[in-house]
């Protein structure tokens, strides 16, 4: 039998539920990748940013899921993008990069300061390339194929940033 005082109750559980709930949500908001690109807080530890990028067929289409050629493809907006983002980044962040379709890719170049030469990381590449080139070169030359699934991607970086092994690392120079 419902009481006023029973009513009184659940209605009490249900705004305790939703005072909950609200405050999970703002608690969630305040992650940022804001941080990552401005942060100005004296930090002497740069960012460690690994680029998980989509490498399926997807990305020949344009941005509305069409076909398209050139620049309109949504990869040639993706390369341009990434140039820029690490030439605005030199010295703020680590950069490593990592790509995925049907199939993971394994970390192709491992998270490190975009301008240190590449040959400090990999002998086997020329003196005087940076990172920055490198990374560059790698978006630039990536093909596309195959589905999307995002999870080996994000599988892959979970298992690079825990420290683990990762499955698909079979990369050479260009």
């Amino acid at each position: 039998m419902i009481t006023p005082k029973t009513c009184c109750a659940a209605i009490r559980h249900k705004w305790l539920f939703a005072v909950v709930f609200c405050a999970g949500l703002f608690n969630h908001t305040l992650a940022d990748d804001i941080e990552v690109y401005g942060s100005n807080y004296g930090v002497t530890n740069k960012p460690n940013v690994l680029f998980i990028i989509d490498s399926s067929d997807s990305m020949e289409y344009d941005t509305n899921g069409e076909s398209a050629s050139g620049d309109d493809r949504k990869v040639a907006i993706l390369r341009r993008v990434f140039a820029d983002v690490l030439s605005q980044s030199l010295g703020k962040i680590n950069v490593g990069v990592t790509f995925f379709n049907s199939r993971t890719s394994g970390i192709k170049w491992p998270v490190s300061d975009i301008t240190l030469e590449a040959n400090a990381i990999d002998p086997d590449i020329p003196a005087g390339v940076k990172v920055e080139d490198v990374l560059v070169s790698l978006v630039n030359h990536y093909g596309t194929w195959d589905a999307t699934n995002p999870l080996g991607g994000l599988s892959e970086a979970m298992r690079y940033f825990r420290g683990e092994p990762v499955w698909y690392n079979n990369w050479t120079w260009p």
